[in-house]
């Protein structure tokens, strides 16, 4: 790093970013500083590696309210980024029925979720951290949200500069008090007052949602448990995620058995038939796209739609229409809906299915020695009795000796 060509090249990569972050290149933006950071890594340049990480950080944040907010703008930014890679290559132009989706996530949205959310991570979350980092994380999301300039896109207030900036004062003499306040002294009553605040500037300055506030000030709050307490796993659950969420949790759903995502050209795509499922049973595939569902086109499906679709009561057939790389035509494939159960826990093989999907598993890494494995894929409704289930399992092979359990 201290050799003059490095240094050179670290000094135009600074300077290339900063063009970039200048004309709004996000993914060019992040493409610049993920090198960077990967190139201060496991050095003793500690500082810097830490700097990139936090400005790597604050990009991906940017480019995720576009994904959210903006996606004409974030598939110009993808087409710019491949025409920077290979300039003969194709790109799909931007699907239409997509422009609306922004709005699905909002729908439901209350302030008393925010509200009820913050104070249970106020008040129970592990760290004992409560209201002052939850309310500076979500000022400073409500702060880099007005500072996205293609989120113009649908917020067409966010175009005036001279309103946007008295937004964003508003937004830092909020930060500023807050600063003040010593941590303990931080109470329900200070996220009320921020509240206010934020409602009186709205209209006057960048007049979006009140729903739009709302969630980018939870996105913020629960972001900062990560950021500053390492916790990944604590979100608030809007309204659009719930049904998911639910049958995630709890391990048992009725539905056809395979996970979904959309492609780049913003199909369905199947991202994986779960092993034993209806779906994998009738030759879905991973990578085949539904074009239609019960002979209804599925362009413009959000996945909340798609999921709705698709799932159903048990024993009722939904015909999935299948577009496969390699096949000229799309094929009708009947699926009858089956009980889907998540499985969490798992063993060292998989000796063998049994007719209704499930595995049988070996348990021993070393059974000579009485050493157990389960590997723990996610946590539901039955995966403590499924792992009890495990253990009586092994002891009725052998004496267990040890376990060693995969997390």
């Amino acid at each position: 790093l201290a050799a003059p060509e490095i240094e050179e090249l670290v000094a135009l990569a600074e300077q290339e970013e900063a063009q970039a972050r200048e004309r709004g290149d996000w993914l060019y933006v992040q493409e610049i500083l993920f090198r960077l950071r990967t190139l201060h890594e496991e050095t003793e340049r500690k500082a810097e590696h830490e700097a990139f990480d936090r400005r790597l950080d604050e990009v991906n944040r940017r480019i995720g309210l576009l994904a959210r907010y903006a996606p004409r703008s974030l598939h110009e930014l993808r087409r710019m980024q491949v025409d920077r890679n290979d300039p003969e290559a194709e790109f799909p132009d931007f699907n239409e029925a997509f422009a609306e989706d922004w709005k699905v996530p909002l729908e439901g949205i209350t302030e008393q979720m925010l509200q009820r959310s913050l104070s249970h991570a106020a008040g129970l979350h592990i760290s004992a951290c409560g209201w002052k980092p939850l309310l500076d994380g979500g000022l400073e999301a409500l702060e880099i949200f007005a500072s996205t300039e293609q989120l113009v896109e649908n917020f067409p207030g966010l175009a005036d500069r001279d309103l946007t900036a008295a937004w964003l004062d508003v937004i830092a003499e909020e930060r500023a008090k807050l600063a003040e306040l010593p941590d303990d002294d931080v109470r329900r009553r200070d996220y009320r007052r921020i509240m206010m605040a934020i409602e009186r500037a709205n209209e006057p300055t960048i007049g979006v949602r009140p729903e739009i506030l709302i969630r980018e000030f939870g996105e913020g709050a629960t972001y900062r448990l990560e950021d500053q307490y390492e916790d990944q796993y604590t979100e608030i659950i809007w309204p659009e995620q719930l049904r998911r969420f639910q049958q995630q949790v709890q391990g048992d759903f009725v539905g056809v058995g395979i996970l979904i995502r959309h492609d780049d050209k913003r199909e369905l795509m199947v991202q994986n038939p779960l092993e034993g499922s209806p779906a994998s049973r009738a030759g879905v595939e991973e990578k085949d796209r539904i074009v239609a569902v019960d002979g209804i086109p599925t362009t413009g499906w959000s996945l909340t739609r798609a999921v709705d679709e698709i799932t159903g009561p048990r024993g009722e057939e939904v015909v999935l229409t299948i577009a496969r790389d390699g096949l000229e035509d799309t094929v009708d494939v009947p699926i009858v809906r089956d009980r889907i159960k998540i499985r969490s826990v798992n063993g060292w093989y998989k000796r063998a299915l049994d007719d209704e999907g499930t595995p049988e598993w070996d348990w021993f890494v070393d059974e000579p020695a009485g050493i157990g494995y389960v590997r723990l894929t996610s946590f539901n409704d039955e995966s403590y009795v499924d792992f009890l289930r495990a253990v009586e399992e092994m002891r009725a092979t052998r004496d267990l000796e040890g376990l060693i359990l995969d997390l």
